[in-house]
């Protein structure tokens, strides 16, 4: 029986050398030092805090998207979508350009521009967006990631330290189905680690920056205003003497000239008419 458990022994020690690969130089396979247990949830490089709370009463986890439709005149609609552009990219928002679409043949013209601002600056680009036209329709979505990204958080700060006590027993125990156990344990322990970071890190992607997308409609030029009836009557008025007027005009450049003419050949005429009067009584 002795001599079987040592057998065992053996092979344990074996599987444990195989599996965790040189651990016992002072560095493990997840490469958390033994002797420096920096697994430690105050201690490990690169993570969040570790008090689970701090940054969500400063910082909500909220993923936030805006669809904005803006009407500009025909001829400002490239200007309209290129000053979008400039507002999120500008350096004191910070942002960047996804797509800017501009078909002129659609209408009187449309354009698309979608863009990624920082989620602190997103209120403030969506009010702005009021200076480059008028707004006719605008929608938001936030989708609170903020039980999630707690959750996530508080799990981290478990599996921490349960990755600084396994270490802490690691380093005390020379039994080695002890040993070889523990190191099981550690290596999920830190599997368990790297996926909840990735996840509190995906969480950080998606709320870190928010998606706006503007449509922006040209328009036809204004029609102008009705003027009231009393204006309108007046204009008629108005127009009916112009025409009077053109017509009074014009029939006295025709009928003056004839009647002109006419006296011209009467007084031509009337010496002659008197010189042969007598002739033609007699």
């Amino acid at each position: 029986m002795a001599f079987r458990r040592i057998v065992i022994s053996l092979v344990l020690v074996a599987l444990g050398a195989a599996a965790c690969g040189g651990d016992d130089e002072g560095l493990d396979s997840g490469g958390i030092s033994i002797d420096d247990p920096i697994g430690a949830p105050d201690t490990v490089p690169g993570s969040v805090s570790a008090d689970p709370s701090s940054s969500i009463d400063q910082d909500p986890s909220v993923v936030k998207t805006a669809t904005v439709d803006v009407d500009v005149a025909r001829n400002e609609l490239n200007s309209a979508a290129q000053a979008v552009v400039d507002l999120a990219t500008s350096p004191r928002i910070g942002g960047f350009l996804v797509t800017s679409v501009v078909d002129l043949d659609a209408g009187y013209g449309l354009a698309n521009v979608a863009v990624q601002v920082p989620s602190t600056r997103f209120e403030q680009v969506v009010g702005e967006l009021g200076d480059i036209g008028e707004v006719t329709r605008q929608e938001l979505h936030g989708q609170d990631l903020s039980p999630d990204f707690l959750a996530t958080q508080t799990r981290l700060h478990q599996v921490r330290r349960q990755i600084s006590r396994l270490l802490g027993r690691l380093q005390s125990s020379v039994d080695t189905v002890a040993r070889f156990d523990l190191r099981q344990k550690l290596n999920g322990s830190r599997e368990d680690l790297r996926n909840l970071e990735q996840r509190a890190g995906s969480i950080n992607a998606q709320t870190a920056y928010s998606s706006i997308g503007v449509s922006i409609n040209g328009m036809a030029p204004p029609v102008p205003p009705e003027k009231p009836a009393i204006k309108r009557a007046f204009a008629t008025a108005k127009s009916l003497a112009i025409a009077i007027a053109s017509g009074a005009v014009l029939t006295a450049g025709v009928v003056v000239p004839i009647g002109l003419l006419a006296l011209l050949v009467y007084l031509g005429l009337a010496p002659v008419v008197r010189r042969f009067r007598p002739r033609l009584e007699t």
